[in-house]
């Protein structure tokens, strides 16, 4: 890749991205629109996809993210990754007694086992970001700045791509309110950022991150509540800001594999041609 291509086009697919994505994020938030989330994280797979079209010139750059074998070592990490740390802020709400079962969390948990299947055939819909920021923006920073460089500066995008969703959407809870939970959801997305890098470099291939982010989102919200409705149909009841995986305990696990995968990254070779 030629490496004023690759800055170019890099930086364009940021512009187009943010300037869009956070465009969508307040007239859609604002005005009440259904879908709004959906909209908002198709634009990075829409700019990835247009910006490897005028680069390249072919179709088949298109699909190279989804061109690399995997493994088993990666498919197990995609399962086990999102269910352990759900596991472990669920255990932990427990026992500090921040959370609680509910009464139906039998029927919940039945239901959580039944997401997991439906997530692998819903896997599309992570591609939306997936595709963008792991298999466009990841590859192309480690090829400029090395793997450890390159991860760091994708979480710090991710995070601040979710910044006025996530602060729009809880103004209503009061200007402070909004800030306290932006702030701790951009620090936890940055931190689950390792996991999802990791997943890919251990493959290469986006469609496992896909698998995996839609696999989080499902199961998260079943078993510790939706964060963004800050509602809670779920098997543990609690804290949402506290218990729940993109909140406060989901910080603490992720921030602890972070700093494991951080010193493992070295290691791992990952090529992205």
């Amino acid at each position: 890749m030629n490496p004023e291509s690759n800055k170019k086009y890099t930086e364009l697919f940021i512009l187009f991205t943010f300037t869009f994505g956070w465009i969508s994020s307040i007239l859609l938030v604002l005005s009440g629109a259904g879908g709004g989330l959906i909209v908002t994280m198709s634009m990075p797979f829409l700019f990835a996809a247009i910006f490897n079209l005028i680069e390249y010139k072919s179709m088949k750059a298109l699909f190279l993210p989804f061109r690399k074998r995997v493994n088993l070592k990666s498919i197990l990490f995609m399962f086990l990754y999102p269910i352990i740390i759900i596991a472990l802020c669920s255990v932990l709400a427990l026992v500090t007694k921040q959370g609680a079962l509910s009464a139906n969390w039998s029927d919940l948990l039945i239901k959580t086992i039944g997401l997991i299947p439906l997530s692998v055939i819903l896997f599309v819909i992570g591609l939306t970001e997936e595709y963008g920021w792991r298999g466009y923006l990841l590859p192309r920073w480690c090829e400029r700045y090395g793997l450890k460089k390159a991860n760091i500066m994708v979480g710090i995008i991710w995070a601040m791509y979710h910044f006025p969703y996530l602060f729009i959407l809880n103004l209503n809870c009061g200007i402070w309110s909004a800030i306290e939970f932006t702030i701790l959801q951009m620090l936890m997305i940055f931190m689950f950022n390792f996991g999802f890098s990791y997943l890919y470099l251990l493959s290469q291939n986006v469609i496992l991150a896909s698998i995996m982010h839609i696999l989080w989102n499902n199961v998260n919200v079943q078993v510790l509540g939706d964060t963004y409705r800050n509602t809670q149909n779920s098997i543990i009841l609690g804290n949402i800001k506290v218990i729940n995986g993109e909140c406060f305990y989901g910080l603490i696990f992720t921030s602890i594999f972070a700093i494991i995968a951080y010193r493992k990254f070295q290691n791992i070779k990952s090529t992205f041609s």
